[in-house]
């Protein structure tokens, strides 16, 4: 299990591949939990997933110019209580059919704030289990707390 928090990622295209081809089913195995992140003038792959089983809450996502969050292959995503606000003509804050990968992924999103004409597109989110661990006392609910929260204290230790 990989675990990604508090970073302050920007100014980026290709953010983050979780899996590395449409080939690679023994990734199913592999499981991730990103959580308090601030991602910012991106493109897209905040992350893209493919196989695997990935568990993203309470991160800032701002000004992605294709997608924010992308699944396919059979991926497993749980996205909860995340902020979404898209400033730029892209609105999918989530996806489920991503390049030439022939399966749509599964999502399931719950207590997202969508901002901006952003909006979500969940696939069969009854195939998306809860996540193996206990987190609820780290959960935020997606208000401006949240996101003063995340923009004030992610990247380098200040």
């Amino acid at each position: 299990m990989v675990t990604v928090s508090r970073c302050d990622i920007e100014d980026h295209s290709k953010t983050m591949l979780i899996s590395a081809g449409p080939d690679a089913k023994a990734d199913e195995k592999i499981k991730v939990t990103i959580h308090h992140n601030y991602f910012h003038n991106l493109v897209q792959r905040q992350p893209r997933v493919r196989f695997a089983f990935v568990h993203i809450f309470n991160n800032v996502f701002e000004d992605w110019s294709s997608y924010a969050i992308g699944a396919s292959q059979k991926s497993r995503v749980f996205v909860e209580n995340n902020w979404f606000e898209s400033n730029s003509h892209a609105d999918q804050a989530m996806i489920t059919k991503v390049g030439s990968d022939p399966y749509k992924g599964y999502i399931k999103a719950t207590g997202n704030y969508y901002g901006s004409g952003s909006f979500k597109r969940e696939n069969e989110s009854q195939r998306v289990d809860t996540p193996p661990y206990s987190y609820k006392q780290m959960m935020q609910t997606a208000d401006r707390s949240l996101y003063r929260d995340v923009v004030g204290n992610t990247g380098y230790l200040k």
